[in-house]
């Protein structure tokens, strides 16, 4: 019963501190981390670095509904044959409708071998423009 308590205590602790980690359970690192924020990850992707990937895990259709600017679509259950890129140490932003399928896209990427996956979460947590259509623009 202690053990658990302590756990639960544990777990309130991270959420309030807003401590995060990725997919393999460690800490996302600061530089990451601060990308968890909107405002943070829109600033960013006005002018994103060259090999980084911000991708949609939803459906095709919930992608052409309505998509973050500059996502590419690719569903959670394809990413693993599937991947955005071959190399292990790009930077890989994954979302979905409430983090759920995101999650499990960021688990699979971090199973083989991808260093820099950040599980951003729900699109439905994005307080700024969607766009849209099959085009990532």
């Amino acid at each position: 019963m202690k053990r658990s308590y302590i756990s639960v205590v544990a777990l309130f602790a991270l959420v309030i501190l807003g401590v995060s980690a990725q997919p393999n359970g460690e800490p996302v690192p600061d530089d990451l981390a601060t990308l968890l924020e909107p405002m943070a990850l829109q600033e960013f992707l006005a002018d994103p670095p060259d090999g980084f990937f911000l991708v949609d895990t939803r459906t095709p259709q919930e992608y052409v509904d309505g998509h973050i600017p500059t996502a590419i679509q690719i569903d959670y259950r394809d990413i693993g044959s599937s991947p955005p890129t071959d190399d292990k140490d790009a930077l890989i932003i994954l979302y979905c409708r409430s983090g759920n399928r995101s999650n499990v896209a960021a688990q699979t990427l971090a199973s083989l071998g991808y260093t820099q996956v950040l599980d951003w979460g729900g699109i439905i947590d994005w307080p700024f423009e969607i766009v849209s259509g099959s085009n990532p623009e």
